[in-house]
Order: C-alpha cells, then sequence, then structure tokens
C-alpha cells in the first residue's frame, strides 16, 4: 500500500527540455545542408558536383530530404551513402543527420547507436548538439547516469554554446531519476542565476521543487513551485506545479495557502489536474473535521471524473467521511469498492470494513474480516493496527482466549508500536476478568515497568493491587493501593481504591486504619450495601446544610447502591433540588422524572411536578415546563404551589406573546393569593399584557387601579407613562399629551430610559395627530439628539417624514442618510423595519430635489436588499424614472420591467408601464416599446394618460415602418387630448404623409398643428415641414412662404436657420449684366 499525493500518479515527465534542443539542433544541422555550406565546399555549378565526387549524390540527397523534413526519406538515404562511403570525409556530418532524422522519429535506441559513434570525437562540429541530443536519448530509455554524463561533457567543453542551458536543464532532470536529489537542487539554483534569460527556466524549477518533494523537503518544495507559478504564469508547466505546491503546503500544514492553490485549479473547468485539486481539497477538509464538506467535494470528483487517477483514492476517502459521520452502512459500502478495485488501497479498505463492522456491534464479522486481511495484506502499513483491532473484535465478540491470543501475537510483532502500550493493558484486563490474576499482574509490573508516563498508567497501577486483593494477597494489595492514591488521588478509581483500601484493613482488624478510609469512601460514592442508611443520614445533612455539590454526589451513590433503596422517593426529591441549585437542570429533571415514575402515590409528587416545571423553565424547554404547572394549578394536592405556578403560566404566556392567555393567568393568581408584593406584581404585569395585547382601554383601566391602590409602589411612574401611551393608542391624544407633559414637568429622570424615549415618541405621534405637526417636529427632534438606541430611528424617520411632507426634502434627506450610514456602518444600530422605508424616503427626497443619479441609487439599494419588501414596485418605478431622466435608458428599462412582471396589482403598474415604453422607444427597442403602451391601454384605456400610450404606440409603429397603423395611433391621440403630446401627434400625422410621398395631404396636416395648437417649438417645425411639402409639389411661393413665417415668428427655435436656408435656395436666380 502507498500514501500517494493529491496528484494521484506519479509526474509524468515532460519532453519539452528535448523538443528545446532538437530545435537548437535543427537550426545547427541546418547549416551544413543548405546551397551556402555547399557553395563552400563544391564548385558554384552544383550540376557538376556528383561528377567531382559521385558519393555525394546521395549525400545531398539526404541533406534535401531533411531539410524538408521527409526524416524517414532523409534516414534511407543516410544509410545509404554511409554503407556505401563509411570512410568518407562527409561520413561524420551524415551519421550526424541520421541521428537528427532518427531523433525526431522517436527511434531512440537507434539513434543512440548512431550518436555513440560521434560522442567521442570531441572536435567534431556538432559536438556539442550531439553530446545534448545524446542526453536525450538516455533520458527517454531512463538512463539517467549515462544521461547525466552526456550533459556534463556539454557543460564541460562546451561552456559557451547556445545548447549549454538545453544540457544544464537536462542534467537537473537526469540528477533527479538517478535519485540524486540534493545535487539537483543544488544545480537548479546555480542554473536560475547563470541562465536568468533562458526559456528553460520554468522546466528547471520545476524538477526542482521535484527533488525537493523526493528529499522530503516539502516547504522547500512548495517555495519552488510558487516562484514557477509566479515568474512562469503561462508556462504548461504551471498547472501540475500549482498542484504540488498545494500538496506540500498541505503536508507542511500550510492549510490556508494549501486550499487557495487547489481553488485556483477548480477555478479551471477544464483543467488538466481538476480531479487532484477536489481530492487535495477533500483532504483538507477533512483533516479539518469537516467531513460533510470533504464528501461533497468527493462526490463531485466520483461523478464527474470516475476514472482518473485520483478516482480510487477518493473513494476510499469518501468512506472515511462517512465513517467520520457515523454513516457506517454507506461508508462501508464505499469501502467494499475500493477493496474490489487492484491497487494499493485493498488493504486499508479492508482495514476500515472491520472498523465499520465494529461501530455496527458486530465484532465476530470485524474478527473475521481482520483475520482476512492480515493474511492477505501481511505487508500492509496497516498491519499493526489490524492486529490491535483483531484483539478488540475478539473481546467484544466474548473470544476471550483467542483476543489474548491476538493481543500477544500484536505484542510480539510489534513492540515499538504507538498501540503497544494500549495492547497490554487491554490484556491485563482480559486476562483478570478471566480471573487469571497472576498472568493480569505480570502484565500490569510490564506496563508499568515501561509505560509509567502513559494515560493507562492510574489505571493498571490499579489493576496491580486489585490483581493482589483478589488473589488474596492483602499486604501486596495495601501497599499497591496505597501507592496509587499517593500518585493519582484525584483519578475516578481513588474512592474505590479508599474503599479496597479499608475493607483489606478490616479484614486485618485493623479497624482504626479501616474506619476514616471507609468513612471517606462513602462520602465519596462507595456501594456496599452495608453502608447505604449512612449514605442517606450523609446526604439529608449535605441538603440541609446547602453543600448542593456534595449531597448530589451522596444521594446518587445511595441511589446507586441499590435498585430499590428504602427512601427512595425522598432520595430522589432532594437529589433533583440540589442538582437544580447547582443549575443542572437536566440531570434535575431526570430524578424528577424517575421519582414521578416510580412513586405515583408519593407525598412528595406535588413538589416534584413544580419543582420538575421550574427546571423545564430554566432549561428553556417551555412547552413541557408548562405542561407540568397546568398539572400543578389542576391538582387539588398542590394547592401550596398553585400561586406560583400561575405566576410562571402567565410568564411563559408573555414569552410566547400570548398576552390574552397571560391576562387569565394573572386573574387567577389575584385570586388565589392575598399576598400584598405578589398581588401589586400582578396587577402591574396584567396591565401590561393588556397593554402587549391591543386591548389598551382595558390596559388603561387596569393602570388606573393599579395607581388607586398602589400609588406609592415604586412602579407608579411606570404605570402612569403607559397609561398615556395606552391613552393615546386609543386617539386620546389631548389626555396622552396632558398626561405625559405632568409626567415630564415630575422629572422624566424617574423612568428608565428605553419608557421615557417611548413616551416622548409617543407625545410625537400625539401632536402631530393633533394637528401640531411644528411641536411634533421638536419632540422627535429631541428623541433623536438623545441617541435612545431603539427609539431614536424611528423618531429620526417620522421626522424626516414631517421635513419632507413640509416640502423641506434636504433636511429631510439629511436625516435620512444619516440613518443609511449608521447602518452601513454597525446595523445593529438601526432595525430592520426602520431601514427599508428610510433608504425608500431617501431616494424619494433625492428624487424630489431633481437628483437623479442619488435618487437612482438608492431605489436600486431597496431593490438589492429588501427582495420581499411592499415598496418593490414603487421603488422599481422611481429608479426607472430617474435612470431615465439621466438617460440610462438601458437600466431604466430593467427596473421598469420588473415593475411590471411582478407588481401588476400595485398603483405603480401603470406609470412604470407607460416609462418603460418610452424607455424602450429611446432604445430604438420598437416592438417591446408598443407592447408596453399596448398593455398600458388594455389595462387603463379610460385613463387620463391614455393619450400618452397612444403616441408611444404611434412613434413605435411610425419607427417599424407602418406608417398607416401610426397614423390611427396619432388620432386617437388627438381625438382624446389637446395639450402637447396631440400637437406633436397631428406633426407626426403630417411627417407620416410626408413619408409615403402624399405631400398635399401632409401640409394639409401639418398647417393643422399651428392652426388648431398654441405650442411654438412644434408651429415651427410644422410650418418648415410643411414648407418642405410644397417645395415637393413645385409650389415655391406657398414653400417660401411657411419659411418665411417660421424666421418672423419662431425666430428663437432650431427651425428658423434651416428655414433661412430653405428661402435663400428658393430665391430667384439674378439676371447676368446691370
Amino acid at each position: 500500500m502507498r500514501r500517494i499525493s493529491a496528484t494521484g500518479r506519479p509526474c509524468r515527465r515532460s519532453v519539452l527540455t528535448a523538443g528545446c534542443i532538437i530545435a537548437s539542433i535543427t537550426a545547427s544541422t541546418a547549416l551544413p545542408f543548405t546551397a551556402t555550406a555547399q557553395s563552400r565546399e563544391q564548385p558554384k555549378d552544383q550540376t557538376q558536383a556528383p561528377a567531382a565526387d559521385p558519393a555525394l549524390r546521395d549525400y545531398f540527397a539526404a541533406n534535401g530530404l531533411l531539410n524538408r523534413g521527409l526524416f524517414d526519406q532523409a534516414a534511407a538515404e543516410y544509410r545509404k551513402f554511409l554503407s556505401e562511403h563509411a570512410r568518407h570525409h562527409k561520413a561524420p556530418i551524415a551519421r550526424y543527420g541520421l541521428s537528427v532524422c532518427l531523433f525526431r522519429l522517436n527511434q531512440v535506441e537507434p539513434a543512440v547507436a548512431e550518436l555513440s559513434q560521434l560522442a567521442d570525437q570531441t572536435d567534431f562540429a556538432f559536438a556539442a548538439e550531439v553530446a545534448t541530443m545524446l542526453g536525450q536519448c538516455r533520458l527517454q530509455q531512463r538512463e539517467f547516469d549515462k544521461a547525466a554524463e552526456s550533459f556534463e561533457r556539454v557543460l564541460r567543453h562546451h561552456a559557451g554554446h547556445d545548447l549549454s542551458d538545453d544540457a544544464a536543464a537536462g542534467l537537473i532532470e537526469a540528477l533527479h531519476g538517478a535519485g540524486k536529489h540534493d545535487e539537483a537542487a543544488t544545480q537548479a539554483t546555480a542554473f536560475a542565476r547563470k541562465w536568468s534569460d533562458s526559456p528553460l527556466r520554468d522546466r528547471v524549477a520545476y524538477f526542482a521543487g521535484l527533488s525537493e518533494l523526493s528529499r522530503s523537503a516539502d516547504a522547500a518544495a512548495a517555495d519552488r513551485f510558487a516562484a514557477l507559478i509566479e515568474q512562469y504564469p503561462d508556462s504548461p508547466l504551471a498547472e501540475q506545479a500549482t498542484l504540488l505546491a498545494a500538496d506540500a503546503r498541505r503536508r507542511t500544514g500550510a492549510t490556508e495557502e494549501a486550499r487557495r492553490l487547489y481553488q485556483s485549479l477548480l477555478d479551471r473547468p477544464a483543467g488538466r489536474f481538476l480531479p487532484d485539486a477536489l481530492y487535495g481539497l477533500a483532504l483538507l477538509l477533512h483533516a479539518d473535521g469537516r467531513p460533510r464538506e470533504a464528501g461533497e467535494l468527493l462526490d463531485r470528483l466520483l461523478k464527474r471524473h470516475s476514472d482518473s487517477s485520483p478516482a480510487t483514492a477518493a473513494r476510499f476517502l469518501r468512506a472515511r467521511t462517512w465513517f467520520d459521520q457515523n454513516s457506517f452502512d454507506r461508508a462501508a459500502v464505499m469501502f467494499e469498492q475500493v477493496a474490489a478495485t487492484e491497487g494499493d488501497w485493498r488493504d486499508d479498505a479492508a482495514y476500515w470494513l472491520a472498523k465499520c463492522d465494529l461501530r455496527r456491534d458486530d465484532a465476530p464479522a470485524a474478527a473475521r474480516r481482520l483475520h482476512d486481511a492480515i493474511r492477505d495484506f501481511p505487508q500492509s502499513d496497516v498491519i499493526a493496527e489490524m492486529r490491535y483491532d483483531m484483539g478488540v473484535a475478539l473481546l467484544r465478540a466474548e473470544k476471550s482466549a483467542d483476543a489474548i491470543d491476538a493481543l500477544r501475537e500484536f505484542r510480539k510483532r510489534h513492540p515499538q508500536h504507538a498501540l503497544a502500550g494500549d495492547a497490554l493493558h487491554m490484556l491485563a484486563v482480559t486476562l483478570h476478568r478471566q480471573k487469571r490474576y497472576d498472568d493480569s499482574l505480570a502484565c500490569c509490573r510490564e506496563f508499568l515497568e515501561l509505560n509509567s508516563t502513559h494515560p493507562r498508567a492510574a489505571a493498571m497501577l490499579f489493576l496491580t493491587a486489585e490483581n493482589e486483593f483478589l488473589a488474596g494477597r492483602l499486604d501486596p494489595a495495601m501497599e499497591g493501593f496505597r501507592q496509587f492514591l499517593r500518585h493519582y488521588p484525584d483519578d475516578e478509581q481513588a474512592p474505590r481504591a479508599r474503599f479496597r483500601l479499608g475493607t483489606a484493613l478490616a479484614r486485618l482488624n485493623r479497624t482504626d486504619e479501616a474506619a476514616p478510609l471507609l468513612r471517606e469512601a462513602a462520602a465519596a460514592g462507595g456501594v456496599d450495601g452495608a453502608m447505604r442508611a449512612s449514605l442517606l443520614a450523609l446526604g439529608d445533612i449535605q441538603f440541609q446544610r446547602g453543600d448542593w455539590a456534595a449531597a448530589e454526589q451522596t444521594l446518587g451513590n445511595y441511589l446507586a447502591s441499590s435498585s430499590d433503596p428504602p427512601a427512595v422517593d425522598d432520595a430522589l426529591l432532594k437529589l433533583g433540588i440540589a442538582r437544580v441549585r447547582q443549575g443542572r437542570h437536566a440531570q434535575a429533571v431526570k430524578a424528577f422524572d424517575e421519582l414521578l415514575k416510580r412513586h405515583r402515590n408519593s407525598s412528595h409528587r406535588p413538589q416534584a411536578v413544580f419543582e420538575r416545571g421550574q427546571a423545564l423553565l430554566a432549561m428553556d424547554r417551555t412547552d413541557d415546563a408548562a405542561r407540568a404547572f397546568e398539572s400543578v394549578v389542576s391538582d387539588d394536592d398542590a394547592a401550596r404551589f398553585a400561586t406560583f405556578a400561575w405566576n410562571h403560566l402567565a410568564s411563559i404566556a408573555l414569552q410566547r406573546r400570548l398576552f390574552s392567555r397571560a391576562v387569565e393567568c394573572f386573574d387567577q393568581l389575584l385570586a388565589a393569593t392575598p399576598d400584598d408584593a405578589l398581588r401589586r406584581d400582578a396587577q402591574f404585569r396584567r396591565a401590561c399584557a393588556l397593554m402587549s395585547a391591543g386591548d389598551f382601554a382595558a390596559a388603561a383601566e387596569a393602570m388606573e387601579r393599579f395607581l388607586r391602590e398602589n400609588a406609592e409602589d415604586d412602579r407608579a411612574n411606570q404605570a402612569r407613562a403607559r397609561l398615556a401611551i395606552a391613552l393615546s393608542r386609543q386617539n386620546r391624544h389631548a389626555d396622552a399629551v396632558r398626561l405625559i407633559e405632568r409626567l415630564e414637568k415630575e422629572g422624566p429622570d424617574r423612568l428608565d430610559g428605553p419608557l421615557r424615549s417611548a413616551l416622548a415618541y409617543e407625545k410625537a405621534w400625539c401632536l402631530k395627530a393633533l394637528g401640531q405637526p411644528d411641536r411634533a417636529a421638536e419632540a422627535l427632534k429631541s428623541l433623536v439628539e438623545s441617541n435612545a438606541a431603539e427609539l431614536a430611528p424611528h423618531a429620526a424617520l417620522e421626522l424626516a417624514e414631517l421635513h419632507a411632507a413640509a416640502g423641506r426634502h434636504a433636511e429631510a434627506a439629511q436625516l435620512l442618510s444619516h440613518l443609511r450610514d449608521t447602518w452601513r456602518k454597525d446595523a445593529t444600530r438601526v432595525p430592520p423595519a426602520v431601514r427599508e422605508p428610510a433608504l425608500y424616503r431617501l431616494g424619494v427626497c433625492a428624487f424630489e430635489q431633481g437628483n437623479d443619479e442619488a435618487a437612482a441609487k438608492a431605489f436600486e439599494e431597496v431593490l438589492d436588499e429588501y427582495p420581499d419588501s411592499g415598496l418593490r414596485a414603487s421603488a422599481g418605478y422611481f429608479a426607472g424614472e430617474a435612470l431615465a431622466r439621466l438617460g440610462r435608458h438601458d437600466a431604466a428599462a430593467r427596473a421598469l420591467a420588473q415593475v411590471v412582471e411582478k407588481h401588476s396589482d400595485d398603483p405603480a403598474y401603470g406609470p412604470a408601464l407607460l416609462r418603460l415604453g418610452e424607455s424602450l422607444a429611446a432604445l430604438q427597442r420598437w416592438a417591446r416599446s408598443e407592447e408596453a403602451f399596448a398593455a398600458y391601454l388594455q389595462r387603463f384605456g379610460d385613463e387620463a394618460q391614455a393619450h400618452t400610450a397612444h403616441f408611444g404606440i404611434g412613434w413605435a409603429r411610425e419607427n417599424q415602418g407602418r406608417v398607416d397603423e401610426a397614423i390611427s395611433a396619432y388620432r386617437e391621440v388627438i381625438a382624446r387630448h389637446q395639450g402637447p403630446t396631440a400637437a406633436r401627434a397631428q406633426f407626426q400625422i403630417g411627417e407620416c404623409l410626408f413619408a409615403k410621398k402624399q405631400y398635399e395631404p401632409a401640409a394639409r396636416e401639418l398647417l393643422k398643428v399651428d392652426i388648431l395648437y398654441a405650442y411654438p417649438e412644434w408651429s415651427a417645425a410644422a410650418l418648415y415641414e410643411a414648407g418642405r411639402c410644397f417645395e415637393r409639389l413645385s409650389r415655391p411661393e406657398d414653400a417660401r412662404a411657411q419659411f418665411q413665417t417660421v424666421v418672423d415668428k419662431h425666430a428663437n427655435t432650431k427651425w428658423a436657420p434651416l428655414a433661412a436656408q430653405r428661402l435663400e435656395a428658393l430665391a430667384p436666380a439674378k439676371l447676368p449684366g446691370r
């Protein structure tokens, strides 16, 4: 079995370096094979070259084929030349050319054979290329030492050659492949200094990182890979380097950096290492104790990349995540899949399947599975754990003898294992249970000799003495227990050790020494039947003294001493109360439940029910507590607890906001108790409950009664304040203001801050309702300035509304902006109920001030932050309106479309349709614009703004070339409206007719604009266009008349210069001469 990295596979060696060297060699070898090179050696008339040396025919042919990239054919020619002219002076270059061809054809072994014949020719012109290429071939053959030798030859004899960096890079790869990782790392560092501009720097950095990994220097490796990623982000090795860096960071514990790197791979959906990154990130999450999240990533990996290299490892880890979530059946299914897969994970899967069996309480199955795993995987990395758990499984399967054998086998084979101490402890305990005290004693002594600091040392020292005691050897037993108590006085076995020591002394008639030990054992929880009475008495004394912890311990020991000791109901009641007094309410409830279950007729039953209710209430189990108190008030035998039970029931009802029920409970309490203090409290809280229930008339009456009967009560001012609020809520605003102002005169400091603020807020409401907005604003301003945490934001909102209603939009906006800034810094300072309307009203103020940018921003924030707001329709409309006024029609259309699509029943729906049609028209989305206006007419055809929609439809149709339909829509406008829109509609009718070349009716319709409507801007436009119609009708005088009218009457419009130009163009030509 192996532990693999997140890649799930060894890194495949790239041939990038080989490619770089071939490029270099090809460039070098091309020189002798060119016509220029031939011309230096042969006559200029190349056709005569074969005549001068016939042998060169094949040589030149091979060169030509090589330069054309026909490597197989070139190789044949070179072989022919070499076979016939092996001693020719061109033979070395021919052999070199043949080597290039073979290398390019990836025929590595033949290439090595040819290159080897040239390797020793140190004066060969291409010796550096030969050695570099030979090194590359040796790399491909995985003959790393030979490859290194070739590369070193280049660096030693050709240090200044262009291929020296290729050779140095190849040497680093060869050293890595040969396992010489220290040397490889050193060479890589030297490479970076010497060839800082080499294109092979990324590959060198990559192999340097691999070498660091190989020598277990994960931190250094991660740094190497990180530098590669940072310096060469576009390198083909960057992605794999990212993965390797992430794995290394994970192993060094740099989890955040590892997580970032894995995530960067996941952000590349088509990345080669997406499965590996998913697996690595899952490993991180699993190690971080987050198995559910790890499992989700692994499911994603296995669903989309089930055949990837980390798939088996991912299945194993997925099973582990199920295991860690206690889903042992699901874990087992996945472990079974891994166990059935050939590979390195089968032994782990078998081991963890056995652990699943153990967790599912199927110890026999676990034992069988571990037996088979130990047999099938004797070299497994977890063979020791298998043997240990084999002992555990056999012990749980009640096969003690076999368990002993298994544990002894473990100790024999793995004496130094981390679990060796646990195995010896388990063996000693098993032998002890079989009453093999001497054998168990031997294990204990060996354990203590070898593992004195082991967490189980205390247990083994106790077991040593226990073995002696049960074997009847009292003197060594007593010495053992004394030694145990000296070293571990606070151990959980200490009481039993004292009890055993006392018992041993008693058996030896050393009673003076035994007595205090037995008393101490009893106080600490001894369990001997003879001590029960003393335990109960001791427990009662401790209870009466209020020593709750001691009482609980003693009474608990007493109850545990027998299944049915005397006076058990009394002990259980006191045990429960002792636990309540310590705040251990859940344990108290258990004691009360046991009493109520086992002793239904006990005289302690009513108190147990009541005390149980109080404990449940303290645990926030209000439903269960309420049922308990209801049981108390319905039990005649529990009358002395009824008053307190009604009080609790009232509090529970208030907590649940069941205010009417709370009032009923207070009524029952008041009818049941004569206690003045309890009655005053109930009266006040009942009045408050009535207010919370919204029954302000009854609340006011109750507060007035409370004040009549308890005028000197500390809560009298609170009652008056609440009475004022109740009067306000009944719209008795004047009465409320009078009472509030009386309280203000008497000193508002007598009220707590929240109530004082609530009263000020209520006063402002009353003043507003009484038509005194200035006084209301003053009250709200004071409340805002008081910075009352709960009500100041509400007051600021209300004050802003008053400012806005009075047209003081700047003051309102300032208040609302401050509110927004406050909650942006600290959301807890402004309640959600204020934020939304404040943001909306801020937008309205900005809109009213003409600050469309700020208005749009505010409304867009409302839409983004409050998806369920009841103001969304209005906010969307205003946002669209503001954006449209800013000319941002695309954004306006999106906002308005949301209103139209989702809020068809809102008042903003109609205006939104109109503005949507206009924005779509501005965007020249004519069909959609027409649809919006048509939808408006279908719903609001009788509304006052219907003419706007008719015009919008006409405009959209006109721009779609549907001029007849456009004219129909424009005529609807004219029929319904007499304002500027009608004037423009009349103008557009003329324009449509002009577009149809119906110039005479067009002129007629255009002239109606000036005749029928008093809107100069449209008159000017219409007269100008009418003039153009007359031009087209060859009626220049009529045309000049229209243009002249524009110049004379509408000189300040844009049409006047245009009309002047037309007049000049229409002027009669001057006759030549004088």
